[in-house]
């Protein structure tokens, strides 16, 4: 398989930004706004288009919900059990732990299992 017409257009728009970032008059902070532009409002779109623009198969795609919904459910129970159990439990900061209510400690170690960046 040939993969420079693959990886020219991604190569190249790399180059391209840093070409303009680096010989133009735009400054940090004109950047700091275009990243937040694209981060924050064009590539959700982006995503969203891309998603309603494609076919979807629910009977080739179950296999693969099934999958994430399985290993999301698998994370959420492990971060409820992995500070009850009593060899693992001791690792996990129980300082900060013991400052918050019993009901709230599943709250705060939860989303951390859904979230990959927490």
């Amino acid at each position: 398989m040939n993969y420079l017409p693959l990886l020219l257009p991604d190569f190249s728009l790399i180059l391209c930004g840093y070409l303009i970032c680096r010989f133009t008059a735009l400054d940090r902070t004109v950047w700091t706004q275009v990243d937040k532009l694209v981060y924050f409002f064009l590539f959700p779109v982006l995503l969203f288009h891309s998603v309603v623009k494609s076919p979807l198969d629910l009977g080739a795609a179950s296999h693969l919900i099934a999958g994430g919904l399985t290993v999301a459910a698998a994370g959420i129970g492990l971060s409820y059990a992995l500070p009850r159990l009593p060899f693992l439990g001791r690792y996990i900061d129980a300082c900060s732990m013991r400052r918050i209510p019993s009901a709230r400690r599943s709250a705060v170690t939860a989303p951390g299992a859904a979230q990959y960046n927490t």
